[in-house]
């Protein structure tokens, strides 16, 4: 796997218990998901990446619509949006509130729809599975790299509406849902919540296709 896909994963990834347990989805249930589903949900969401990536028939703009749809359907966009506002979501009106989430979710996937052009499933290998909580299970995976030691990612999973979906990422011990809180909440302090909306909107401008020919 290309070296940019693995700083991709810095973006999207693992957070500290305290952060999900003040902040459950509302439609999250209330136990985990099991073992061997988490691992097989997240064994075929990289075997469908994979396929959808190295399609030979698709145009890239199709290869891009079909990635992009695979994470809005794997990931919990509109819960991971929440936490990434942090204190900041209770401040907004409703109507911001769904500018904003759906400001995040095409940012998002923008964000890592542009990193996968290198994903190659072969490369990628499910280690084990344990709760986290109540409600989650983290999926420990590592990534073989060309050179170098494998990359150690951690997918935190969650239930919703019965359905499993990534709700943090956990790259080499580095956070995606930190991190963007962080960042959101430096934009906002200095340009406020209007120069943060400006800013998921020029990053989540979709722009030219970012997947190469197959």
């Amino acid at each position: 796997m290309k070296h940019h896909l693995h700083k991709s994963y810095l973006a999207l990834l693992g957070m500290a218990v305290l952060l999900f347990a003040g902040a459950a989805g509302n439609a999250a249930a209330m136990e985990a998901p099991k073992e061997a589903d988490a691992r097989l949900f997240i064994t075929e969401l990289a075997q469908k990446a994979g396929a959808t990536l190295q399609s030979k028939g698709n145009t890239p703009e199709q290869r891009e619509a079909s990635v992009h749809a695979l994470l809005r359907e794997g990931f919990a966009l509109e819960f991971i949006a929440r936490i990434s506002l942090g204190k900041h979501w209770r401040r907004i009106k409703s109507e911001q509130r769904v500018l904003y989430t759906e400001l995040f979710s095409q940012f998002l996937i923008r964000a890592y729809g542009a990193r996968l052009a290198g994903f190659s499933p072969e490369l990628f290998h499910v280690d084990s599975a344990a709760s986290r909580g109540k409600q989650d299970m983290l999926v420990k995976t590592h990534i073989d790299q060309p050179q170098g030691p494998p990359l150690q990612a951690s997918w935190r999973i969650r239930l919703f509406d019965g359905k499993p979906k990534i709700v943090d990422i956990v790259v080499e011990g580095v956070s995606m849902a930190l991190n963007q809180r962080q960042e959101f909440s430096a934009v906002i302090q200095r340009d406020g919540m209007g120069g943060l909306m400006d800013m998921l909107r020029v990053r989540g401008n979709a722009g030219k296709p970012t997947l190469p020919p197959a």
